[in-house]
């Protein structure tokens, strides 16, 4: 810009003192004073000059009106992909508070009473979601594929009535050491019948249980293990379904943004941008809506693909994982809780 301003100043100047330079005394080549009319001289080598200053100036005028128009039709599409962003945002919710399933428990204090069909929507869907997978994992994490016998838990339960009789558990002034010694053994004859209510809900078979514990990575097991919970609440595809075209408006908007950038430094800006209108999508979920979306993209690798571009789980702690070492991909880039909680108050040890 400062070298055309430059170009169209000298050519101003130029024309304004042709005349005095024109008439100069000379070379006889460039002797202009016995030429007839000094006005028809100075118009005549002027005037290609004035031609070449408008031709420049048009052209300049209509650079600048092809920025500005180019300036405003990019401002259209922005407002334009908020509104549209927005509005899928406002979908997203609306579709989360319809998400519904139902769901059957056995009481982890007495296996012999059953909570079947229990009818869930919205955030309580992904809390109870969240707890199946748990058990889920939990039960092909066993060495042995546990079964449900409702008689077996009878007698079990009736077990354990015994032991707390014999061994006087219910009296006065039992210490509080006693207390969860016992609830403890009490938790570890009750987990089999759990596990294996699970197994008998969501279908996990001695085949089924084989083949997670014969796959060789971290990412199989958990795709098998999801698949298992998957396949019996597909109704929550609808939900994963609308946030992957969510983000796949995103990255389109993103790309196309792109297209008229070659700077590294302004692409980087570009992507900053859309990431962070993807982080309004992350502040709206639930720690459980995090979790389910973390296992559900071990089944889609494209979701994976662009929750790992925009970040969208860099929300979800480890600790909110069913195992530790379910954290196999540092792409996530998932907070430890505990590092950040003693990052704040300092070791106190």
């Amino acid at each position: 810009m400062k070298k055309s301003n430059f170009l169209i100043g000298f050519a101003i100047l130029f024309t304004f003192f042709a005349p005095f330079i024109f008439t100069l005394n000379g070379p006889e080549f460039l002797d202009f004073t016995e030429k007839g009319e000094i006005g028809d001289t100075i118009a005549g080598t002027t005037a290609p000059i004035i031609g070449l200053v408008n031709a420049i100036l048009l052209y300049f005028t209509l650079r600048e009106q092809y920025r500005f128009n180019e300036h405003q039709i990019g401002i259209s599409k922005e407002e334009q992909f908020k509104s549209t962003f927005f509005n899928l945002l406002q979908e997203h919710r609306d579709i989360k508070q319809k998400v519904e399933s139902s769901f059957s428990y056995l009481d982890c204090q007495d296996v012999r009473k059953r909570f079947d069909d229990y009818h869930v929507k919205g955030e309580m869907f992904f809390i109870n979601a969240s707890n199946q997978i748990s058990l889920i994992f939990s039960s092909l994490e066993q060495k042995d594929c546990y079964g449900y016998s409702q008689e077996d838990a009878i007698d079990i339960e009736d077990s354990i009535e015994e032991d707390v009789y014999n061994d006087g558990i219910n009296g006065i002034n039992v210490p509080p050491i006693e207390i969860k010694e016992f609830e403890k053994k009490c938790s570890e004859k009750r987990l089999p019948f759990i596990l294996g209510y699970v197994n008998q809900q969501y279908c996990i078979t001695q085949s089924g249980h084989l083949k997670y514990n014969s796959v060789n990575t971290i990412q199989k097991k958990i795709a098998i293990a999801y698949y298992f919970f998957y396949r019996h609440h597909c109704n929550v595809s609808v939900y994963f379904r609308h946030l992957y075209h969510i983000l796949k408006f995103v990255r389109y908007s993103e790309a196309q943004h792109l297209r008229y950038s070659s700077n590294h430094s302004q692409q980087a800006d570009i992507h900053k941008k859309y990431r962070e209108y993807v982080q309004f999508v992350q502040a709206q979920m639930s720690t459980a809506e995090l979790k389910l979306l973390f296992y559900n993209s071990f089944l889609f690798p494209k979701m994976q693909e662009l929750l790992i571009h925009y970040g969208l789980l860099e929300n979800l702690c480890i600790q909110d994982l069913c195992m530790k070492d379910h954290n196999c991909i540092p792409a996530f880039h998932l907070k430890n809780k505990n590092k950040e909680i003693l990052d704040v108050i300092g070791n106190t040890e």
